[in-house]
């Protein structure tokens, strides 16, 4: 992921980017609370951690 990094650079942070930021993160929050955001973030990625288990099973399996 570090190199997607480098290739944005460096923006300089406006006025205008910090509310363009706010009004985003605002809309995609909607009415959840920071609870409510906090337990969706986690289920998703107890199920991404379990599909990199999955898959790892599955190989160990494929090489067997």
């Amino acid at each position: 992921m570090s190199p997607l990094f480098k290739v944005l650079g460096n923006p300089e942070i406006t006025p205008a980017l910090k509310q363009t930021i706010i009004e985003g993160v605002t809309e995609e929050a909607g009415n959840r609370s920071v609870e409510q955001l906090a337990n969706e973030e986690n289920k998703i990625l107890l199920g991404l951690l379990a599909l990199r288990a999955q898959r790892q099973a599955t190989e160990k399996r494929a090489v067997v």
